[in-house]
C-alpha cells in the first residue's frame, strides 16, 4: 500500500483525468507514453453503508493521520483533483491498491510509475474498473460493516497497533 507521500507523486508523475469506462466512473493517471491505470470511484464505507459510491475515489495510504494520531489515517482523495489532505477513521472501509518498489513477479499486471510498480487494479478486484474489496485500516479482510468495535486493532476503548505506546505511524509490511 503506498505512503501518502507515494500516492500524491502519482499526481506530478501523471496527468489525471475522470472520465468513464466500461460504464464506471474513474480518475485515469496517464503518463506522456500513453500508458496509464485507472481508479474507479468507488468511495467508501461506515458501518454498513457506502458514501460517495460512483462519484468520488478514496484509497487508503499506509500512513496515520499524524493531525489527529492514532485514530485516523490518511486516505487518498479524488473528486475533481487529488487531495491529499483527507483523512478517515481508520475503522472505515476502503479499497486499496497494491505498490511495489521491486518489479513484481506474482502474474498481476503492474505499471511502473517514477520509482513504484503500481497494481493496475484494486485488491480482491478480478477487472480494472471493479471495485473489489473494502477494508479498515491495516486489515486484510473484507466485513459486512465498519465499525469501530469490529476493527482489528481496537479494544475495550483503546487502539492496540500503530498508537501512542508503539509510535507507529505507518502499516507494518506484513505477509498476506
Amino acid at each position: 500500500m503506498p505512503t501518502q507521500e507515494e500516492f500524491m507523486s502519482l499526481n506530478d508523475l501523471t496527468t489525471t483525468t475522470s472520465t468513464t469506462v466500461n460504464s464506471v466512473k474513474v480518475v485515469k493517471c496517464s503518463l506522456e507514453d500513453g500508458s496509464y491505470i485507472i481508479f474507479p470511484m468507488c468511495g467508501y464505507y461506515t458501518s454498513s453503508t457506502g458514501t460517495w459510491i460512483g462519484s468520488n475515489a478514496l484509497y487508503w495510504s499506509s500512513s496515520l493521520y499524524t493531525p489527529k494520531p492514532y485514530s485516523d489515517a490518511y486516505s487518498i482523495f479524488y473528486s475533481s483533483s487529488w487531495n491529499n489532505g483527507s483523512y478517515r477513521g481508520r475503522c472505515t472501509g476502503q479499497p486499496i491498491r497494491a505498490v511495489s518498489d521491486t518489479e513484481p513477479t506474482d502474474g498481476h499486471p503492474y505499471l511502473k510509475i517514477g520509482d513504484l510498480y503500481w497494481a493496475t487494479m484494486n485488491i480482491g478486484a478480478s477487472s480494472e474498473t471493479d471495485y473489489g474489496g473494502y477494508y479498515a485500516w491495516g486489515e486484510s479482510e473484507t466485513k459486512d460493516s465498519y465499525t469501530l468495535s469490529e476493527y482489528k486493532y481496537y479494544e475495550d476503548g483503546e487502539y492496540t497497533k500503530y498508537n501512542a505506546n508503539d509510535e507507529k505511524t505507518t502499516l507494518d509490511h506484513e505477509q498476506g
